[in-house]
């Protein structure tokens, strides 16, 4: 009897020690690279990060390094889920946050996969990227060498669809081309003999810019309006045959409307370039005012930590050791 109180007081002892075993605490997210070991050095910190950085700008999705030294009695997918639960990686609509934890003295990595990318990260996708291009290098020590080999082959295989799909629509989009270019050169070809041909405006818009480059910042306030009104004029006639041109031969006499178009466009430069100095000085006193608000804004986000955008973890995903 008394052998079976100990048994008993023994089985307590070992059942509660399981189940109150400690957990190891998650470290918080403030950067895109989390290193508890000190086993990757700053520099290749930063280029890792970088790369990351890389990888957010062409997919859009995010992505974080864990590198612990164990994950205790947990298995790392069990670990794995409690970090992507507590960083809340990816997009909190999309789910589309992508965890790489190492646990260096388990020598055991996973690769965990939001929701919302299992269709374009399966499961056999991610044990393809340990297996083939983090381990290897692992096994020779070069554990930043790895990581960042596993970050771009995850990069090109997310990337890789969509660069394929875009170059199907492009050529698609090539082979009928031809058809609407030609069918544009036959229509301006039956249309330009009935356009205008009284160049002046033209010759007027040369002139007056090339009276532009000899003139100088001490110009006239009244002389540069004139010849802009002079442009203008020019500009106007290319608007009026370019109309010509799109509307085709029509029941009225649109060559009447030639002087209409030259002066409406040459009074409106003269006029916007009458008052565009004044137009300058006030924006460039609104924009030194919006400029600090602008610079303490920057600075105040660039100093703001790395963080999860809301997304989860379906529990997919690949382990692996070395």
């Amino acid at each position: 009897m008394r052998f079976f109180g100990y048994g008993m007081i023994l089985l307590l002892s070992l059942m509660s020690g399981s189940l109150f075993a400690e957990e190891i605490p998650i470290p918080a997210l403030t950067q895109r690279v989390t290193d508890l070991t000190d086993t990757i050095t700053h520099s290749e910190s930063a280029q890792i990060s970088n790369q990351i950085v890389n990888f957010e700008n062409k997919t859009g999705h995010q992505l974080a390094v864990l590198v612990v030294k164990t994950t205790g009695e947990e298995t790392i997918e069990q670990y794995a889920t409690r970090v992507f639960e507590q960083w809340k990686l990816g997009d909190k609509k999309r789910d589309d946050g992508l965890l790489l934890l190492i646990a260096k003295q388990d020598h055991t990595l996973r690769l965990e996969v939001g929701y919302g990318l299992e269709g374009e990260m399966t499961d056999v996708d991610a044990a393809n990227v340990l297996d083939r291009y983090i381990v290897p290098l692992f096994k020779k020590n070069q554990f930043a060498q790895g990581i960042s080999s596993g970050i771009e082959r995850v990069t090109f295989k997310l990337t890789s669809e969509k660069t394929a799909d875009g170059g199907a629509s492009e050529g698609v989009s090539a082979a009928t081309t031809p058809n609407r270019t030609n069918t544009t050169a036959s229509k301006a070809r039956r249309t330009i003999s009935h356009m205008p041909s009284s160049p002046y405006g033209v010759y007027v818009w040369i002139v007056g810019m090339l009276l532009l480059l000899k003139l100088n910042a001490r110009s006239s306030k009244v002389i540069l309006p004139a010849l802009w009104g002079g442009i203008g004029m020019g500009i106007g006639n290319v608007v009026y045959q370019s109309v010509c041109l799109l509307l085709k031969p029509t029941p009225f006499k649109l060559s009447s409307l030639e002087p209409t178009f030259s002066i409406f466009f040459g009074i409106f430069m003269f006029i916007v370039f009458l008052i565009l100095p004044f137009l300058k000085g006030w924006s460039s006193v609104q924009s030194s005012r919006q400029r600090n608000g602008w610079e303490s804004e920057r600075s105040s986000s660039s100093s703001s930590t790395f963080g999860g955008g809301g997304g989860s973890s379906g529990g997919g995903g690949a382990s692996s050791r070395w």
